[in-house]
């Protein structure tokens, strides 16, 4: 293998998308994209996907250490400037084995594996205990890239969950106090009414834990590196645990 080298990220390719779409003056929509368009399968089917001005990546040059890739692709994602790089999709399964799905963020990436933190009393926490399986899918679509975890899900010890949970935001803290997440909620201003009560509370005692908050960590047994490459297709390298080490594969696209 010869030595990793990262790819060359095109900063100046990159736009971002805001709260609505850029003015046609920015050049939106783009062609043959229409807002006159009724067919909503005609609007999708006009949109771009990947354009042709995306890094490049060589898996032969791939390092040894999953984490190394993972986080040379971060940094890459962070660089252009991607809004919500650290954001990823968590898929777990209920008792009927049904897949359930949300978009959530990545805390750390230790040794160990994807660390993600939750609220306890709701349902992923629920899925999590009784089928402890995941996936993790972060996307970063300006640069053709995405990255597939699976693995067993554990959660943190105490102590770890209370440092996470000391060092967000107050407004945060008090988010995650309120009521039973998935449960039914009567109404918006018994939430709001119950938000600024608790965002008080949590202003005036600091130290006062969360109780229903945790860390989790998936520890892979697989990591997944798509990327779309500028006319040469598409590519998935993909690493499995094996004890201590990590052989690679490459996979049809």
């Amino acid at each position: 293998m010869k030595a990793y080298a990262r790819s060359p990220v095109r900063a100046n390719r990159v736009s971002t998308p805001g709260v609505s779409p850029p003015s046609p003056i920015d050049g939106w929509p783009p062609a043959p994209y229409s807002l006159d368009m009724t067919s909503l399968r005609e609007r999708l089917r006009a949109l771009p996907t990947f354009g042709a001005d995306l890094p490049l990546f060589d898996p032969d040059t791939a390092p040894a250490d999953p984490d190394e890739l993972f986080r040379s692709w971060l940094d890459d994602a962070i660089s252009a400037g991607i809004r919500f790089p650290h954001a990823a999709t968590l898929a777990t399964t209920d008792d009927e084995a049904r897949p359930d799905a949300r978009v959530l963020i990545l805390k750390d990436l230790t040794p160990r594996g994807y660390e993600f933190a939750t609220r306890t009393d709701g349902a992923k926490a629920h899925q999590l205990e009784a089928h402890p399986d995941a996936a993790l899918v972060f996307f970063w679509s300006e640069l053709g890239r995405q990255v597939r975890v699976r693995g067993e899900v554990h959660r943190a010890a105490p102590a770890v969950s209370a440092a996470d949970d000391a060092a967000r935001a107050p407004h945060a803290r008090a988010a995650a106090r309120l009521g039973v997440q998935s449960m039914p909620l009567t109404s918006r201003t018994d939430y709001i009414a119950a938000f600024e009560a608790e965002a008080r509370a949590v202003l005036a005692d600091p130290a006062s834990p969360t109780r229903t908050w945790a860390v989790h960590t998936v520890v892979p047994r697989t990591i997944e590196f798509f990327a779309s490459t500028p006319g040469a297709g598409q590519i998935r390298l993909r690493y499995r645990r094996d004890g201590e080490s990590w052989p690679r594969e490459l996979l049809w696209p």
